[in-house]
C-alpha cells in the first residue's frame, strides 16, 4: 500500500504513525469571503492553478532568508497527532542550506524529526523515545547521475531535468511544492482567508488532483497508458494516499501558508463550492505562520553529525523515485558507517 507520495511528507508522517491520541481540537477557521477583499486586485493574478503553484515555487527560490514556525496535524482515522517545530533557509541556487525540525508525542514519548540540507547532503534524523534512524541522501552524486542519464537518453525520456531531480531531493519548502507541481493538476486559484477569525490572512487556494501517470504510478506500480487508463475506485481507495490536496498562499508574497491532503473519504469536497474550506479530519495538514523573511541566522544551523550511528544511503532510493519506471534500474540501498563508503 503507498505511503504519502510527498517523501518530505511522508518523513514528517512517521512522527505519527507509531500512535496518535484521541482528535479533540477543531481544525483551524477557514472561510470563503463572497468577494475579493481587494477588490478587483485580483483580476491580475492567473486563473491557472499550476501557474500560481509554480508562482509560490519560483518565490521560494527567490527568499534568501526565510525562518517560518511549523505546524502539522495527523489524522489516522478517528485518532489525532499534532506536532510543531521550525524552518530555516539560507541562499539560493547551489548555496541553498535548509533545515527543518518538527516534534511531537506519541504514546507518550518524545517523536523528533530533523533534516539538514548543508548544500551537498540531505541528513534526516528520526527519533522516537530511544530508537535513532538516520538517512543521508548525496545532491551531488544525484545531479551527477542524472546529468548522465540526460546525456545518454535525454531529459524528456527521463521526464526531470537534472535541475528539477536536485530541487525534489534537496529538502525544505521548495521541495515540498516541486513535489506537488510534479504529481497534481491544480485548478483556478480563489480568493480566501485562513487562520483563526481572530488572526486570518487573505489567501489565494487551488485544489490540486492527481496527475494519471503520477497515481497509476504509486498506485498500480506501472506505467500508465491512456489507451487503456485504470480504475480507481474510492471504495478500495489506500488510506494513506491523498485523494487530493489544498494549498492556500498569500495573495502577495505567495507564501504557502497551508497544505492540506485530503483522503478519499472527502473525494466529494475536491469539487464542492466550498472546495478550499476546511474538512474536519483531513489525511493531514501542515500550517506555516510567523514567517521572516531577512531573518539573520546561526550557520551552525546548517550543520550536521550523525556521530557514531549507523546510517542509510538513500541516495539510490531517491534517484529511482524520479526516473520513469521504464529506465528504473533495480534499487540498490547500502547500509553505511560514518565515513565509510563501500
Amino acid at each position: 500500500m503507498p505511503a504519502l507520495p510527498v517523501r518530505l511528507i511522508a518523513i514528517a508522517a512517521l512522527v505519527a504513525i507509531a500512535c496518535g491520541r484521541d482528535a479533540s481540537a477543531q481544525p483551524s477557521t477557514w472561510q470563503l469571503p463572497a468577494t475579493p477583499a481587494n477588490g478587483g486586485a485580483l483580476a491580475t493574478q492567473s486563473t491557472d492553478g499550476n501557474a500560481l503553484v509554480a508562482r509560490m515555487l519560483a518565490g521560494m527560490e527567490r527568499n534568501v532568508s526565510l525562518t517560518a514556525k511549523v505546524r502539522q496535524r495527523i489524522w489516522l482515522g478517528d485518532r489525532e497527532t499534532q506536532g510543531e517545530g521550525q524552518y530555516w533557509h539560507q541562499s539560493v541556487d547551489n548555496q541553498r542550506r535548509s533545515r527543518w525540525q518538527l516534534r511531537t508525542l506519541a504514546g507518550g514519548e518524545t517523536v523528533s524529526l530533523v533534516q539538514v540540507f548543508d548544500r551537498r547532503y540531505v541528513w534526516t534524523e528520526r527519533r522516537m523515545g530511544e530508537n535513532r534512524k538516520v538517512s543521508r541522501i548525496d545532491i551531488d552524486t544525484l545531479r551527477r547521475e542524472m546529468l548522465t542519464r540526460a546525456e545518454t537518453a535525454g531529459e524528456a525520456a527521463l521526464g526531470v531535468s537534472p535541475q528539477q531531480a536536485t530541487l525534489l531531493a534537496r529538502g525544505g519548502i521548495s521541495q515540498l511544492l516541486a513535489d506537488l507541481q510534479r504529481r497534481f493538476d491544480f485548478g483556478p486559484p480563489r480568493p480566501a482567508l485562513v487562520g483563526e477569525r481572530d488572526n486570518q490572512r487573505e489567501t489565494l487556494a487551488v485544489v490540486g488532483v492527481w496527475k494519471p501517470a503520477e497515481l497509476t504510478r504509486l498506485w498500480q506500480g506501472a506505467p500508465y497508458d491512456p489507451a487503456a487508463p485504470p480504475a480507481w475506485p474510492l471504495d478500495q481507495w489506500p488510506e494513506q494516499l491523498p485523494h487530493h490536496v489544498v494549498i492556500h498562499c498569500g495573495r502577495k508574497n505567495m507564501f504557502p501558508y497551508l497544505i492540506e491532503y485530503r483522503s478519499a473519504g472527502d473525494a466529494a469536497a475536491a469539487t464542492a463550492v466550498n472546495a478550499v474550506a476546511s474538512v474536519a479530519r483531513p489525511l493531514a495538514r501542515y500550517e506555516f505562520f510567523e514567517e521572516r523573511f531577512a531573518a539573520v541566522m546561526d550557520p551552525q544551523l546548517f550543520q550536521y553529525d550523525p556521530g557514531e550511528v549507523d546510517w542509510v544511503d538513500e541516495t539510490g532510493k531517491v534517484l529511482a523515485s524520479l526516473l520513469p519506471l521504464e529506465v528504473q534500474e533495480p534499487e540498490e540501498e547500502t547500509a553505511l558507517r560514518r565515513r565509510v563508503v563501500r
